[in-house]
């Protein structure tokens, strides 16, 4: 634990450098707690260890796959697990170049949570110096005709430490005072993270045995293991634009794009997170989610807000809880508390009757503005308007995207029951519980009626039927 002198010293030590550069707004009360919150979860660490004694190195290149930058005048640099890097940052250290072997490359310092720029189109301004608390992301071009302009992005972030490839990489995403903070206060070692945290529920060989309940040898459903899920999920997210235009403009090597299939891939990790094997094993699926969460909470605190909108910005609020729990960093596990409104999970589930009754009490969302805020659950379904609406402009036509939004959070809701944090998760977790034990018949009736198949019980991942299997054995009921 630090000592509080120790935290302040932090505090202070960020906005000094801040001012070197453009100066972020000053915090407010509630965002100085979030930070000492964080702060006192850092290992013990003393700003001394800015080696202010050692001549700076000459011009070093940081590489991963067909990304490279070259810095100069810097104390230190550590690739991390995700194969992005941590610079230790000299009283002149600058950026010389950047490179993709693969064609063009695009480069953007602190992305900003809110951003909507394709950063494949942003460059830099060469030499381009840096100080602690700065943030680079360097992307290449995707093949032409693919529906995202970028193939890789990996980020460097600058520190004032010494570094190592034990540390976690700070935030990459976000540019508020509260985001370059959580980039200068100390190193996140992957210490941190602690599996004792992290239970050890779900068994595997219950879901996949002979005979089922899932067929790992049908279609889409085979089984998941840590070593596919940390190919597509193990380095940066390149999570870098926000609300519903990401899936345009992020790795397509990195990132799942869409917000639904994004969430059910973190339904899926999250659930083999939790599952018997052992704890080694799990461990590195375990840090790369946590690493992912990292960046959430650093887009989050500078503007992000992932607006419900159909299919889209599904499945990060899960991923800063979960960073949080393992961490132990409470602000990070409440984060709409500090942020309120500003997830898809807490503005796409109001509190709704349906028109049915049968004790659902929670709704869903396909924008938060009125009428498609979910209010008209409220009326029979044979009231929502053509379901072939031209202009898709009907709650019928709309409601088509509930069969896919809400199964893709089911493995992320029985996450948070198994950490106990469905508190903190939100009605996501209720709706998930109403789709996976379905309505009355009746109910269901009037929907095939206006022409919605609903899976019920089902989930919306790949591999198909692990979440929905995990959630039918291992549940807990509501506490």
């Amino acid at each position: 634990m630090i000592p509080a002198p120790m935290i302040k010293q932090s505090l202070l030590f960020l906005l000094a450098l801040a001012a070197c550069s453009a100066p972020p707004a000053p915090p407010t009360p509630e965002l100085e707690q979030f930070a000492k919150q964080f702060a006192a979860a850092l290992p013990p660490v003393r700003f001394a260890t800015l080696a202010t004694d050692a001549a700076p190195l000459p011009a070093q290149t940081l590489a991963d796959s067909e990304l490279s930058v070259t810095v100069v005048g810097h104390y230190g640099a550590a690739q991390t697990r995700d194969r992005s890097w941590i610079v230790q940052v000299g009283p002149e250290t600058r950026i010389v170049s950047y490179s993709s072997s693969a064609g063009a490359a695009g480069a953007m310092l602190n992305v900003p949570g809110s951003n909507q720029a394709d950063v494949l189109t942003r460059q830099l301004s060469l030499p381009a110096p840096v100080v602690a608390g700065d943030a680079l992301v360097v992307v290449s071009a995707s093949p032409a005709g693919s529906f995202s302009s970028i193939d890789e992005a990996m980020a460097v972030v600058f520190v004032p430490w010494t570094v190592s490839s034990s540390q976690l990489r700070p935030p990459a995403l976000g540019n508020s005072w509260l985001s370059r903070f959580f980039r200068t206060a100390g190193p996140i070692e992957e210490s941190m993270v602690d599996m004792a945290r992290c239970p050890s529920v779900i068994d595997m060989a219950r879901i996949y045995k002979p005979g089922g309940p899932v067929d790992a040898a049908g279609w889409g459903a085979a089984r998941p293991t840590v070593a596919g899920l940390l190919a597509e999920m193990g380095k940066f997210s390149g999570d870098l634009i926000d609300g519903w235009g990401v899936a345009s403009s992020a790795p397509l090597k990195q990132h799942k794009g869409y917000g639904t299939f994004f969430g059910g891939q973190v339904s899926t990790a999250l659930c083999l997170s939790m599952t018997t094997l052992p704890a080694e094993e799990r461990r590195p699926l375990v840090l790369a989610l946590v690493q992912r969460g990292l960046d959430q909470i650093g887009a989050t605190c500078d503007n992000r807000v992932l607006y419900p909108n159909g299919g889209h910005c599904q499945g990060r609020k899960a991923l800063v809880i979960f960073a949080g729990h393992m961490m132990n960093v409470p602000a990070f596990c409440q984060p709409s508390v500090f942020f309120p409104n500003v997830f898809q999970e807490d503005r796409g589930y109001p509190n709704q009757t349906w028109w049915f009754g049968g004790g659902w009490t929670v709704g869903w969302a396909f924008r938060s503005e009125p009428p498609f805020n979910g209010q008209l659950l409220a009326t029979h379904p044979s009231t929502w308007g053509d379901r072939n609406a031209p202009n898709h402009n009907t709650w019928n036509w709309l409601f088509g995207y509930f069969s896919q939004v809400v199964p893709c959070q089911v493995g992320s809701a029985l996450a948070m029951s198994l950490i106990y944090r469905e508190g903190e998760f939100g009605n996501c977790v209720q709706m998930v519980r109403q789709f996976m034990a379905g309505p009355p018949p009746e109910a269901d009736a009037a929907l095939r009626a206006a022409g919605h198949t609903v899976p019920w019980g089902k989930d919306y991942a790949t591999p198909a039927g692990f979440c929905a299997t995990a959630w039918a054995l291992y549940a807990p009921a509501p506490r």
